[in-house]
């Protein structure tokens, strides 16, 4: 938890807000907005935003250990999903969130309006192996007859970050990593931060900090992304710009 630690003073100016409250926040269906940011950059941006959310904090916690366990078919027909640009595409994985050791296996749809629909089911496993995961997966799926195993492991640490007066939810992610098949790869260079609201229309005080910061919207999909970096094969030419963006933000990490 070095980064907890290291940004712990900053986060404490923050007000909490508890697991309770953000449920009146939920979101489960909303309209998202990803950016990519260098990870120097979040002190300038923790500091710029504290007069405008609050943070969740979970037994005294405020930064949370969370690893993702995703699922596709054998040729990744979810992932070719995303990678050709399909306006009604789906993921599925199962989410552990180690501070309260809950785990959900959720089913996210992004439709043709760009909105995102999370549902979900308490689970205790993480394989696919219940009566329940598989009727959940069958009444859940666009095409409910496709075969799935697991994809790709992914951990990160999450802040979160709220307003309810602008109803919003900025999940802020690092400390990326990811595995497929005993390989891996680590993204300690960059933070996602995603903003969750119920409409784009309204102003939106951390997007304003991050233009601020010359950090502007980017598509990123951790699963498409994992998928991306980690296997040669497949066809990633919708990702490789982000790729690119990728290697330049490590050599200027690396530089710095």
């Amino acid at each position: 938890m070095n980064f907890q630690n290291k940004y712990s003073q900053l986060l404490s100016q923050y007000q909490p807000v508890s697991l309770e409250e953000l449920d009146e926040l939920a979101l489960m269906k909303r309209v998202d907005k990803k950016f990519v940011v260098p990870i120097q950059h979040l002190s300038a941006l923790f500091e710029k935003a504290k007069n405008h959310y609050k943070i969740l904090e979970i037994s005294g916690f405020r930064a949370f250990s969370y690893s993702t366990n995703y699922f596709d078919t054998s040729d990744f027909h979810l992932y070719q999903m995303h990678h050709n640009g399909m306006l009604n595409r789906q993921k599925v994985r199962y989410r552990t969130y180690e501070v309260s050791n809950t785990t959900f296996l959720e089913i996210k749809t992004k439709n043709n309006k760009e909105i995102t629909q999370k549902t979900r089911i308490r689970t205790t496993g993480i394989e696919l192996a219940t009566n329940k995961e598989q009727a959940f997966v069958e009444k859940t799926l666009f095409d409910e007859n496709i075969a799935l195993q697991k994809s790709l492991c992914n951990s990160f640490y999450r802040i979160m970050l709220l307003s309810f007066e602008t109803k919003e939810r900025i999940s802020i992610d690092y400390n990326l990593s990811f595995s497929l098949d005993n390989k891996g790869v680590k993204l300690p260079y960059i933070a996602i931060v995603e903003v969750k609201r119920e409409k784009c229309n309204i102003n939106s005080p951390i997007i304003s900090l991050l233009k601020e910061l010359k950090v502007y919207p980017r598509g990123f999909s951790k699963y498409c992304m994992g998928i991306a970096l980690l296997n040669s094969s497949i066809k990633k030419n919708t990702f490789k710009p982000n790729i690119l963006h990728l290697t330049k933000l490590e050599h200027e990490h690396n530089f710095a």
